[in-house]
């Protein structure tokens, strides 16, 4: 579950390309990756670490668009590629596994790999851990991913906003936000408010005929659907009339 200091997005997407999310997570043989979202442009990972294309440590899943225009799924020296039916720009559920690849309910294949080697963090979002740098920048997009050791789920990330402003993640299994870690940026849709409510009452409440409203000490607080709130400045206030006196 999101805190509610975060709010949520839709989605997180590279605003330039540069810009990725390190997981802190190693990738293992019993290592499965659900991912809801899809590839734009440029040879590009949704999340991966390797030393180099098929060595034994390589964990990428890929969309080559600058050449075949198709996502590939990598496990050790096992390569696998998608049909061209699953082109860059429509959302799809990919599930990435040693016993399974999967695009929706399409089966792409299988590595059954007998070991995999665990050199490097995997980094996700427009990029993948290269021999310990990030590479294969691109744009994407990420809905939501899931990372599973077995049956054990062990990082859900969740795009969301920091309360600092900063675009990225946050895992609800390990309680930890994940920022930018390159040199771009990240951008996403924000969830909408739904809703106002009055904190505080403005300090001045009794006028002068003809006198202008005073906003001094009214505070207003905005609410979306998850519970995330926030003090806002840019509201209209309705329906104030001071030209003839009564109580109002």
């Amino acid at each position: 579950m999101l805190p509610q200091i975060y709010r949520k997005l839709d989605y997180i997407e590279n605003a330039t390309v540069g810009s990725y999310i390190d997981t802190g997570l190693l990738a293992s043989l019993d290592m499965k990756v659900v991912v809801d979202g899809m590839a734009f442009e440029g040879n590009t990972a949704l999340f991966g670490s390797r030393t180099e294309p098929m060595s034994a440590d390589c964990f990428t899943l890929q969309f080559l668009g600058a050449v075949s225009m198709v996502y590939r799924f990598n496990i050790n020296s096992v390569q696998k590629s998608a049909p061209s039916s699953f082109p860059k720009g429509e959302r799809h559920i990919f599930t990435f596994g040693n016993t399974e690849f999967r695009i929706d309910d399409t089966v792409i294949g299988n590595a059954r790999v007998k070991a995999l080697e665990q050199n490097y963090p995997i980094y996700m979002l427009g990029a993948m851990n290269n021999s310990g740098e990030a590479s294969a920048f691109g744009i994407t997009r990420i809905y939501s991913i899931q990372f599973y050791r077995g049956e054990e789920l062990v990082a859900n990330f969740i795009p969301c906003i920091s309360e600092e402003g900063q675009y990225g993640v946050y895992d609800d299994v390990r309680e930890m936000f994940f920022a930018n870690a390159g040199e771009g940026e990240l951008t996403g849709k924000a969830e909408e408010f739904q809703k106002i409510e009055i904190k505080s009452l403005p300090t001045k409440l009794c006028y002068e005929v003809g006198e202008e409203f005073d906003r001094s000490g009214l505070v207003v607080e905005a609410f979306c659907e998850s519970g995330y709130h926030t003090t806002i400045a840019d509201y209209e206030v309705l329906g104030f009339d001071s030209s003839v006196p009564g109580a109002k």
